[in-house]
């Protein structure tokens, strides 16, 4: 999971101040998309992480770094520059509070 999140970090990394909604929406999910499309233990792994998405087990917590880089970070800067006016809490791509380490 951890190759999955910083392969999202690095996409949306890369993305330009003018980036739109969409490109942003792209590079977030194209690592778990190809993921999907290759098949075998990466197809696996998306399976186990839906699974466990609605009750992530004890020991996911460790990741919550990631989920919080991958999530917030330099994803805001695409719906900031997009969505003036809207509160920076409305824009953060949320995970469910269980996967936090707090």
């Amino acid at each position: 999971m951890e190759r999955y999140l910083d392969a999202q970090i690095l996409a949306v990394e890369s993305l330009g101040a003018t980036s739109t909604l969409q490109e942003l929406a792209e590079a977030f999910a194209r690592p778990m998309v190809r993921a999907l499309g290759a098949g075998g233990q990466d197809l696996a792994v998306m399976r186990t992480v839906a699974r466990v998405g609605i009750d992530p087990p004890q020991g996911w917590g460790r990741l919550a770094g990631k989920f919080d880089q991958a999530r917030q970070d330099d994803a805001l800067r695409v719906p900031t520059a997009n969505l003036p006016g809207v509160d920076e809490q409305e824009l953060i791509f949320r995970t469910p509070s269980r996967w936090s380490a707090s």
